[in-house]
């Protein structure tokens, strides 16, 4: 008479475990990498977003529309959009429109030029950026990045329009330091 053995004997699932833990070994440096690529992701689309927000606003208010980079140590931590509807220059808490701070530790923001990281970028009621409205373009975008190879760069058109372009096809570029 033979008996039907059913389940699994403690060393087929020893087996079975020590296999899973070796391909979890060897997937966890590329699943880091996707997250950091996601995260830089996300933030470029959102600091896209939000300019395109700042533009529409100044363009149909007719009014100066800044987004204030909050900087703390070096870093840029997250931004304020604000729409400056009694052309004082301040932003006062009835102006804010929206506000993003939730950065992780290591991303970074940076202009992609090497210039100084600005405070604030205003955009004019023709909806063009200041900092490029005289002709001499001294800021011409901004790079979001992780580490040293995972980046993606705003670039500001002359009218203010801002396109994004990830690592592969931005030749020549770097990571924010």
């Amino acid at each position: 008479m033979s008996r039907n053995a059913t389940g699994f004997t403690l060393v087929e699932l020893l087996v079975v475990l020590v296999i899973a833990v070796i391909l979890m070994s060897v997937a966890m440096p590329n699943l880091s990498t996707f997250f950091a690529q996601q995260r830089v992701r996300a933030t470029a689309s959102e600091l896209q977003h939000d300019l395109a927000l700042a533009r529409v606003q100044a363009v149909e208010g007719q009014q100066q529309v800044f987004l204030d980079f909050t900087i703390s140590n070096g870093v840029t931590t997250g931004w304020q959009l604000a729409a400056d509807a009694n052309g004082n220059g301040v932003v006062e808490t009835t102006e804010i429109v929206k506000t993003s701070d939730t950065f992780a530790t290591s991303l970074r923001i940076c202009t992609n030029n090497g210039s100084a990281m600005p405070s604030r970028l205003t955009f004019l009621p023709n909806g063009r950026i200041a900092e490029m409205a005289n002709g001499t373009a001294t800021l011409t975008g901004l790079r979001v990045s992780v580490g040293t190879d995972i980046f993606r760069t705003l670039y500001f058109g002359p009218t203010g329009r801002v396109n994004i372009v990830d690592r592969s096809q931005d030749t020549g570029a770097s990571a924010c330091s």
